[in-house]
């Protein structure tokens, strides 16, 4: 076999191997069995195909304004930049309204702990001494606080 033959069986086996529906091309020995004309329109139809989704991805990247000159000869960088993207679209609340709605429902709880907080002062301070100091009962308020941030955000 000469090196254009077996370079040719090596592509048409790793189309083979992709395509779906391929279960009979996988199953023969050479391409050329089933015709050398008929395993080129093959290729050169999964080539289109592939072409496609390369012209889609960097598509999306130049409209994202996130393309890059190493997205031609790297895909998964530039579908990773498109998806880091899309996060920081998500988290955005000028963009995003689940992002604008978790921001008005931590400020709303950030409202609410401070007004606890004042009643547990003025409480303290018309009842007198508790067990537990000032400092102590503010510190535990600033974790409480930062507990419901955590929250929020999806931390554990």
């Amino acid at each position: 076999m000469s090196a254009a033959e077996s370079s040719f069986r090596s592509i048409w086996l790793e189309y083979a191997r992709h395509k779906p529906g391929c279960a009979a091309l996988r199953k023969q020995k050479h391409p050329c069995d089933c015709g050398f004309e008929k395993a080129t329109e093959h290729l050169d139809e999964w080539l289109k195909e592939l072409m496609e989704w390369k012209i889609a991805v960097i598509d999306a990247a130049v409209v994202g304004w996130v393309i890059k000159p190493e997205h031609d000869t790297n895909p998964r960088l530039a579908i990773n930049d498109l998806l880091c993207q899309a996060q920081q679209q998500a988290l955005d609340p000028a963009i995003s309204k689940e992002a604008a709605d978790r921001q008005d429902a931590y400020t709303q709880l950030q409202r609410e702990v401070e007004e606890l907080r004042r009643q547990v002062q003025h409480e303290t301070g018309r009842l007198g001494p508790q067990p537990e100091t000032q400092e102590q009962t503010t510190s535990r308020m600033q974790k409480f606080t930062l507990a419901i941030k955590n929250a929020l955000q999806g931390k554990s």
